[in-house]
C-alpha cells in the first residue's frame, strides 16, 4: 500500500546519475523502514521501494518526470502526489472496510465501508486532493 508521507526532507548524500536505483540520504526522518512512498529531487519524481535507514532504493523518473543527474547535497522532499493518493485510495478501496483508521502524519483518515473523510493533503502541482462525505475523490 502506499504510504502518505509528507513534510519530510534531508538531502542526498553523494550524487547520482541518472541510472542508480539507490541513493543514499543523510538523514532518514520518515518512519522506520516504511516504504512505498514518493520523494522529488530537483525536478524528478521516484518511487521509494525499499527503506533501509538512509539508503532507498528508487523507482526512477515516475509521473512522466525524467531520471535526471543530481549533485551531492541535493534537497529530497518525501511529497504526497495525486498519482500517489490515487493508488493509496484504490488500496483503502479494495480493503472493503476492513481499514478502521490510518494515519499520516496530522493528516487522520478514517474508513469503513462507505464513508471516508480525510483531511487534506498537499500535492506537487498545489491542487488539494479531498475525499468527500460520499467516498468520492475531488481535486480543488
Amino acid at each position: 500500500m502506499e504510504n502518505l508521507v509528507n513534510d519530510h526532507a534531508t538531502t542526498l548524500n553523494g550524487g547520482i546519475d541518472a541510472s542508480v536505483t539507490s541513493l543514499v540520504v543523510v538523514t532518514n526522518t520518515t518512519p522506520a523502514n516504511r516504504a512505498s512512498f514518493r520523494i522529488r529531487i530537483d525536478n524528478e519524481l521516484m518511487l521509494v521501494t525499499a527503506n533501509a535507514s538512509t539508503t532507498w532504493t528508487v523507482t526512477r523518473g515516475v509521473e512522466s518526470t525524467t531520471a535526471a543527474v543530481h549533485a551531492n547535497g541535493a534537497f529530497v522532499s518525501v511529497v504526497v502526489t495525486e498519482a500517489g493518493f490515487t493508488a493509496w485510495f484504490a488500496d483503502v478501496l479494495a480493503l472493503n472496510g476492513d481499514l478502521k483508521k490510518i494515519s499520516s502524519g496530522t493528516s487522520t483518515i478514517y474508513a469503513d465501508t462507505c464513508r471516508y473523510v480525510v483531511n487534506q493533503f498537499e500535492v506537487v502541482s498545489g491542487a488539494h486532493l479531498i475525499i468527500n462525505e460520499t467516498g468520492s475523490l475531488e481535486v480543488g
